[in-house]
């Protein structure tokens, strides 16, 4: 527990000119733009994309098609997409196992440093509203200033990377 006390004290001293605002907005939003980009490069080289998304789009069509031929009480039509269902189930099987290794890969280095960093930012204001924000008021912790970027940055990043679900 020392060591950590010890790297957070050495990390507020590196940082300490970033630890007021406005500063400490910018900071942190490049920490979060840095963190998005390793997420979806990560994403990018450990999952084969198109062919995850070839994969959803033949699960999708094929749900498609089970909720017509349940709407249309079609009895043969639900048959064939029954017997369709064990060939999609390693489909599925795939594109879970390959979304969960991306995500374990990266889900490390993101609580390490945010762990770090909400330690040198605990007790500051890293950002001010110009209005009240709901619940928080103009002031911003580190934890939402955080969410807010790391969210706004994420879904355009991840779509111009091709890295989102279809």
């Amino acid at each position: 527990m020392a060591s950590l006390n010890s790297l957070v004290l050495w990390l507020r001293n590196i940082l300490s000119s970033v630890l007021t605002v406005p500063h400490s907005a910018l900071f942190i939003f490049g920490v979060a733009f840095g963190l998005v980009m390793l997420v979806v490069l990560i994403s990018r080289l450990a999952v084969d994309m198109k062919k995850i998304q070839a994969f959803e789009l033949e699960i999708k069509k094929h749900a498609q098609a089970l909720k017509v031929a349940k709407a249309n009480d079609d009895k043969a039509a639900l048959r064939r997409l029954k017997r369709e269902e064990l060939r999609l189930k390693p489909l599925r099987s795939y594109v879970s196992k390959h979304r969960l290794t991306a995500s374990l890969i990266t889900i490390a280095p993101l609580m390490i440093i945010y762990i770090l960093i909400n330690a040198v930012y605990v007790d500051e204001t890293v950002a001010i509203f110009p209005f009240d924000f709901p619940l928080v008021g103009r002031f911003a912790p580190f934890s939402l200033w955080y969410l807010l970027c790391y969210l706004a940055l994420f879904l355009p990043l991840s779509k111009l990377f091709n890295v989102l679900p279809t």
